[in-house]
């Protein structure tokens, strides 16, 4: 995922910048601005999905909880209360060391890009 994070980021750096630098027709208009679209439609898919991930993870507590496990017999009681327990640590995708994805990931990729779209276009 740390790859695919850098290498994303990149990507609709460089893609922008052709896009605003190079010559303005309507082919290139339509190629570069199509491959943009899809990158993005994929990063937001990518990511969605993977908050949708950390938030399902975090309501599994609560659904345990509310299933009245503590009118069962000991034994499980006890296994209950090690789910609930687990459960309070959500699940996530990870990139690298670095991160988890989640929607604000996905914002930063976009600010990201945003920076080296204008580190390229000022150091051109």
């Amino acid at each position: 995922m740390l790859l695919d994070f850098l290498q994303s980021s990149l990507q609709l750096a460089s893609l922008a910048v052709q896009l605003l630098l190079s010559k303005p027709t309507i082919f290139n208009i339509i190629i570069y601005g199509q491959f943009i679209i899809c990158m993005l439609l994929r990063l937001t898919v990518y990511y969605w999905y993977a908050n949708e991930i950390m938030v399902e993870s975090i309501e599994i507590s609560s659904a345990v909880y509310e299933c009245e496990w503590y009118n069962e017999p000991h034994q499980v009681k006890q296994l209950m209360s090690l789910v609930i327990l687990r459960a309070n640590r959500p699940l996530g995708l990870d990139i690298g060391p670095f991160s988890t994805m989640t929607l604000n990931t996905f914002l930063g990729i976009i600010k990201t890009t945003y920076s080296y779209m204008t580190m390229m276009i000022v150091y051109r």
